[in-house]
């Protein structure tokens, strides 16, 4: 069977010779390799499958390990230009906390020059961190078993959180009443005061005004609010009426975004006033000492309907913590109810990673939280914001002039992901031979650049030597570490297969082979990162689509 197979091999390779001679001087569409590979396929079944499936003992076995994903790009066609005006700005919108510097003032690398306030940040980090605790007693729990004391205990604690539900849920109902006695108060003792009949279905100002279409604004709306509290007061009877204990969330929800939207119309209603009364016309009927009073009624007013709604608020909030404070402690109830299984174990274990890495993204945000000169002999030439005010993503925080020289680096866009300001980067200079210096990407432009269809992004980056002998125009080799995260869970890229939009690996269960979905995260050139699917230590096998 051999000898017919590599005989009809050598009659195949003299047909696609002739093949080739035939197609160049006649068929331009013609491709030979491929009748070449029918032959094969067909007649010796050299290619065919059943010929080259391995068994178990052949597969290639790889161990989900930890270890770094690191991914270089290289541009080879860096450039040393001079650099006269360099803005900075912040990642995300935040308030502005400190300013550690002055225009005209001359700054060195990594002085710190504007920062946003990170107290949210910080209580965010405090909340997952208690969260880690928690997830990590019941792990252990979950490893070592629940004792008797300690069931009574996770009982307790639903008992103790079912009540902070319940209290919660009172402050709320009680909040709600207040609201509405505050809009009414507002309404009818305060604004009132600036109409005649407020209540009835014609109510006129007591001032006069210049502007027809604001005094009809007014009229219409007080009726409008006649309306509105009265339909509110028998909503809160009735929820009054209520026992709390029946209330669900979504009634609770119904009356909560009813007092949401009274409470802004009444606010838009005092602000319409407010505008009225600093434009009536003061004459004899009424004089400025009767406006004065007016207007000091409806601040008043205004400032009564402001301090309910931070109540609610925070009401709300205490609200929705006691409902979750109680979720979590009914689901440590049941896990210590229902015994210890090893995918409840693997569950807790990755719930603890999860909190972990959100407690480092937190932490990046602080880092964040503050720009830092790039390089030395920087001068400060524009800072645009002051303290306490908002900083919006794609506005500039701080402008930088320099006298001496930037790499700007070209970047591809398929390789632009993963590659931002602060990143690490190594150079060589043509022009100074054997030596390589260290330096980072200080901003990325946002405008692209295009040339011969290609997009690129421009790099700005600054030695960490400043007093390097460059001349603009010098070429330079950089390499830019894209991509490093450490101590990740990790699988070379072809034991992988994109199934169906999907990402899966193939393992062996009960000595068989066996698919399954994985989350994937970066990557490099050989390695992926698991997000998901799988533990360290875990075995996976090529893909038999790349054997």
């Amino acid at each position: 069977m051999k000898k017919k197979s590599y005989a009809i091999l050598l009659f195949a390779l003299l047909i696609l010779i002739i093949s080739y001679f035939i197609s160049g001087l006649a068929f331009a569409d013609f491709k030979p390799y491929k009748l070449l590979g029918s032959i094969l396929m067909r007649y010796t079944g050299l290619f065919d499958p059943k010929n080259n499936t391995k068994n178990d003992s052949q597969l290639k076995k790889v161990q989900v390990e930890r270890g770094n994903i690191e991914k270089t790009v290289n541009i080879d066609d860096g450039k040393v230009a001079s650099e006269k005006k360099f803005e900075l700005e912040f990642p995300f919108n935040g308030i502005v906390e400190k300013i550690f510097i002055s225009e005209g003032q001359l700054v060195k690398s990594d002085d710190p020059l504007i920062q946003l306030e990170t107290i949210d940040f910080e209580l965010e980090i405090r909340r997952l961190k208690a969260l880690s605790a928690q997830s990590t007693a019941k792990l252990a729990k979950l490893t070592y078993g629940a004792t008797r004391e300690e069931l009574e205990i996770s009982k307790t604690k639903v008992t103790n959180a079912e009540t902070t539900v319940l209290d919660a849920k009172n402050v709320l109902i009680k909040v709600l009443e207040d609201n509405y006695i505050s809009s009414d108060n507002a309404i009818r003792h305060y604004a009132d005061q600036s109409f005649t009949n407020p209540q009835g279905i014609s109510p006129e100002t007591i001032f006069s005004l210049a502007d027809s279409q604001l005094k009809t604004d007014l009229r219409v709306q007080r009726i409008d609010i006649e309306t509105l509290l009265k339909n509110w007061q028998k909503s809160i009877n009735d929820l009054s009426s209520e026992n709390p204990a029946d209330l669900n969330t979504d009634q609770l929800l119904t009356r909560i975004q009813e007092a949401k939207k009274n409470l802004l119309i009444i606010t838009q209603f005092l602000d319409t006033l407010i505008l009225a009364l600093n434009n009536a016309i003061n004459d004899s009927t009424t004089p400025q000492a009767t406006t004065n009073s007016l207007k000091l009624a409806t601040a008043t007013s205004r400032a009564n309907v402001n301090s309910t709604k931070i109540n609610l608020e925070k009401s709300i909030k205490d609200f929705n913590n006691a409902e979750s404070a109680h979720k979590l402690a009914q689901k440590e109830l049941n896990f210590v109810e229902a015994g210890t299984r090893d995918e409840d174990i693997k569950a807790v274990r990755a719930e603890i990673d999860g909190i972990n890495n959100q407690i480092s993204t937190y932490k990046e945000k602080i880092r964040k939280s503050t720009i830092y000169s790039p390089a030395d002999g920087l001068i400060v030439s524009k800072i645009e914001l002051e303290k306490g005010e908002l900083f919006k993503v794609g506005h500039t925080a701080i402008s930088l002039e320099m006298s001496n020289y930037k790499i700007e680096a070209k970047i591809p866009q398929d390789e632009i992901s993963g590659i931002r300001a602060g990143i690490r980067v190594t150079i060589r200079f043509e022009a100074i031979e054997n030596r390589e210096f260290n330096g980072e990407i200080a901003s990325i432009d946002t405008q692209e650049l295009t040339e011969n269809d290609d997009v690129f992004f421009k790099a700005n980056i600054y030695l960490d030597n400043p007093e390097v002998d460059l001349r603009p125009g010098m070429t330079a080799d950089v390499n830019i570490l894209a991509i490093l995260k450490e101590a990740v869970l990790k699988i070379p890229k072809k034991t992988i297969i994109y199934e169906s939009g999907r990402n899966v690996v193939t393992i062996l269960e009960a000595e068989e082979k066996k698919n399954i979905q994985i989350e994937t995260g970066v990557s490099d050139d050989n390695y992926t990162e698991v997000i998901s699917g799988l533990d360290e230590g875990d075995v996976v096998i090529e893909s038999p689509d790349n054997f």
